[in-house]
């Protein structure tokens, strides 16, 4: 699944977990650069980690740049949160009543990480409460498809199912 240009990973960010209705954002592409999981760690679960911990507001932003925070919160010696790999969209509505963008929020439960784009082939990971699981286009289908706030519920019960189904066949 390596992108055209043999840097990484390509996908997208789709956060579904608290936007109105059953509406679905896309809020970032990102090219992850080619790196392997460290021993004993699952390839998948490590990458999905390392875009959550990207898109994470613990210090600053992760989808305002460097020049956005320095122009409407104060010089800032740094960048912390993000990643030059991670490149924020659609950040329609994401201000303060006087204008100043805040950026999007955190990667949280119920939202969706999708590996690759275009013509490559996709697979979809679930943001759960503990970890993560991986969706068939067609859950992946249903997730887009249903109501904001039975989102995370949902991947809850599909890595349960999945959990669930795992130890029976064992």
């Amino acid at each position: 699944m390596e992108n055209k240009v043999g840097y990484g990973l390509r996908g997208k960010v789709w956060f579904g977990a608290f936007e109105d209705g059953n509406e679905v954002d896309c809020v970032a592409n990102f090219n992850m650069p080619a790196e392997r999981a460290p021993e004993g760690a699952n390839d998948w679960v490590w990458k999905c980690e390392k875009i959550y911990r990207a898109t994470q507001n613990m210090f600053d932003s992760w989808s305002l740049s460097l020049e956005q925070l320095n122009s409407f919160y104060g010089k800032h010696t740094g960048k912390e949160d993000g990643a030059d790999w991670i490149y924020p969209k659609n950040m329609k509505g994401n201000r303060v009543s006087d204008g100043t963008p805040i950026g999007h929020r955190s990667m949280s439960t119920g939202d969706v990480i999708q590996f690759g784009i275009d013509n490559d082939k996709k697979r979809y990971f679930g943001c759960a409460g503990w970890g993560f699981v991986e969706l068939t286009y067609e859950e992946y289908s249903k997730w887009h498809d249903m109501d904001s706030r039975e989102r995370s519920w949902y991947i809850d019960e599909v890595k349960t199912y999945k959990r669930n189904k795992e130890e029976v066949a064992c």
